[in-house]
């Protein structure tokens, strides 16, 4: 495809599944996604809108809010290793535009984790927190790991989640 985004405005979530498929996005690309396909009237969109998420649950893949220091950090540095293994720069060049991610309380950041239904990190995703007038106003995807030889659209399903929460 060449280029990837950064930020992805969606008018349904079949949009994403293409970009994902294609692996237009870059690390840490806000998408976002228009909600009004969930309430529609029309039930087979209400359907499309949500399959994302229902596909994940139906694998026994549970998407939560979670402090991340209570989470193996053995399992979260092997996620980003093998994430890592996936992109075409090696772990220097990638920590020169990407955070670190921090596995421990940060003010305002909320970190959302997927689990596979043994209990071991299938991925996760960490959202900065966007000021105005000294509030938070909003989030930003800043960190994203997944397997994503494992679960290629679960970034999409974790985003899903955590807006269904902010």
């Amino acid at each position: 495809m060449g280029n990837t985004a950064n930020l992805v405005v969606a008018f349904n979530e079949q949009g994403l599944y293409g970009r994902i498929d294609q692996q237009a996005y870059a690390e840490g690309t806000v998408a976002l996604l228009d909600s009004k396909w969930a309430s529609s009237r029309k039930g087979d969109v209400r359907t499309a809108y949500t399959d994302a998420l229902k596909f994940f649950r139906r694998k026994g893949i549970v998407i939560r809010e979670a402090d991340i220091a209570t989470i193996k950090r053995e399992e979260l540095d092997d996620l980003t290793r093998r994430w890592i293994g996936t992109k075409k720069v090696n772990d220097h060049e990638i920590w020169v535009y990407a955070r670190r991610p921090v596995y421990g309380p940060e003010p305002d950041v909320r970190k959302f984790v997927a689990f596979e239904p043994n209990g071991h990190v299938a991925g996760y995703v960490f959202y900065d927190p966007m000021y105005r007038d000294g509030k938070v106003f909003g989030y930003s995807a800043n960190i994203s790991r997944c397997d994503e030889k494992r679960f290629g659209r679960l970034a999409t399903a974790i985003h899903m989640t955590a807006m269904e929460q902010f």
